[in-house]
C-alpha cells in the first residue's frame, strides 16, 4: 500500500511540472496569455503590429514604355497615386502642365512604365533648337539632316525660317569632251599637217546650261550653325524718334529698329537620296537657289513635274528667237542711263 502511494504522489508532482511547463511556455512565446474569449491555438504565432501606410501624392507617371526622342502622346501618361519617397523633385503633376493645347513634349531620355515623369526629362521643339540640345530628336524617322550654304539670294532674301518647306533649284552646264581623252573639245593634237584626220578644230566651245527643279518640299530644321539659338524672331527694343519741328508738342514716336536677318548657312531635313543630290550639286559647282514654299492651310506636299529650262525651251516658248542681222545697230553713248533726262519728251 505504502508503494502505491508513493507512485501516485510522484504522478501527481510529473503532472504538475508538466502544466507548468506548458503554461511557462505559452507565456514567453506568445506575448501573454490571451484575452476574455479568445482562444489562442496550440503552436501558433503572435500576429505582427501593422506598420502605417506610407504617404502618397497623386502625380504623372508613365503608363506606357516611351522611347527617347519620342513626342508624348495623350495616351501614354496618366495621373496616378505613388509613394512620395519615389518623386523626384521635379515631378510633373498633371496632364494640363504638359499637354496643354499646342504644346507637344519631347522625351529627353527613355521614360518606363510607371515610372513618375519630371520636368527633365522633357523638352520641346523649339527648346532643343533654343539651347542646342540633342538635334537628332527633330528628325523624323527615316530623314536625314544636312547642312547647306546660302546666300541673300538663294535663300529667298533671308526670309526661310525653322518650320518651313522649300524646294531646290540647280543650274548646271554642260560641255562636249572627247570620250577617249575626256579632254574639253575641241582637242589639239600635236604634230601640225603630220596628224591629218587626227586633228581638230580650234576655237574655244560655249557651254550648254540645263535649270531644273530637283528636290521638293524639303524641311527647314534650322536656319545658321546649330546650337547658335533661334534667330527670329528678334526681340526688337523701341527707341525715341527725334520729333520734327512744326509738328505740335506731343510726345516723340516709338519705332523698333528693323532687325539684320543674315545667315550663311540653312540645315534641311530630306531623305538620304536627296541628301546625295545636294552633296553632289554642291561639289560639282552647281548653281543652286531655294524656293520658298507656300505656308497656308498648312502648306503645299504636292510634288511637281517640271520640264528642264534650256536655251530652246526659252525660244520654243517665249519666242526668244535670236533676231535678223542688221547692217546698222544702237549706240549707248548715256551710258546706264534709262529714263529721258528731265525736261525732254
Amino acid at each position: 500500500m505504502r508503494g502505491g502511494r508513493f507512485l501516485i504522489i510522484v504522478g501527481g508532482l510529473l503532472i504538475l511540472a508538466t502544466v507548468g511547463l506548458v503554461a511557462f511556455y505559452f507565456l514567453t512565446t506568445m506575448g501573454g496569455p490571451p484575452g476574455p474569449g479568445e482562444a489562442t491555438p496550440v503552436g501558433a504565432a503572435a500576429t505582427p503590429t501593422e506598420a502605417p501606410p506610407l504617404p502618397t501624392r497623386k502625380v504623372l507617371i508613365a503608363v506606357q514604355d516611351i522611347p527617347s526622342c519620342t513626342e508624348i502622346p495623350q495616351d501614354a501618361v496618366a495621373e496616378w497615386e505613388v509613394p512620395e519617397r519615389d518623386i523626384p523633385s521635379d515631378v510633373v503633376l498633371t496632364k494640363s502642365e504638359i499637354l496643354g493645347p499646342g504644346m507637344h513634349p519631347i522625351a529627353l531620355q527613355p521614360i518606363l512604365r510607371g515610372q513618375p515623369i519630371a520636368s527633365s526629362m522633357l523638352s520641346s521643339r523649339e527648346e532643343i533648337m533654343r539651347q542646342g540640345l540633342d538635334s537628332a530628336c527633330l528628325i523624323p524617322r527615316g530623314k536625314v539632316a544636312v547642312a547647306f550654304p546660302v546666300t541673300e539670294l538663294s535663300s529667298v532674301a533671308y526670309a526661310l525660317q525653322p518650320g518651313d518647306r522649300v524646294d531646290v533649284l540647280i543650274s548646271v552646264s554642260y560641255v562636249d569632251l572627247d570620250a577617249r581623252y575626256q579632254l574639253k573639245l575641241p582637242v589639239i593634237l600635236t604634230g601640225g599637217e603630220d596628224c591629218l584626220a587626227g586633228c581638230q578644230p580650234t576655237g574655244e566651245q560655249r557651254e550648254r546650261t540645263l535649270t531644273q527643279l530637283t528636290v521638293q518640299n524639303a524641311e527647314v530644321l534650322m536656319i545658321g550653325p546649330w546650337g547658335a539659338g533661334i534667330p527670329f524672331p528678334v526681340e526688337e527694343l523701341p527707341v525715341e524718334a527725334t520729333p520734327v519741328p512744326g509738328e505740335g508738342e506731343g510726345p516723340p514716336q516709338v519705332t523698333t529698329p528693323s532687325a539684320q536677318k543674315t545667315y550663311n548657312v540653312v540645315i534641311l531635313v530630306v531623305s538620304p537620296q536627296d541628301a546625295l543630290v545636294l552633296k553632289w550639286a554642291r561639289e560639282n559647282g552647281a548653281l543652286i537657289d531655294l524656293a520658298l514654299r507656300s505656308g497656308v492651310a498648312g502648306g503645299d506636299q504636292d510634288l511637281f513635274s517640271t520640264e528642264p529650262v534650256t536655251l530652246e525651251y526659252m525660244v520654243r516658248r517665249f519666242g526668244m528667237g535670236p533676231p535678223p542681222k542688221l547692217d546698222y545697230g544702237l549706240e549707248n553713248k548715256f551710258g546706264q542711263a534709262t529714263t529721258a533726262p528731265a525736261g525732254t519728251q
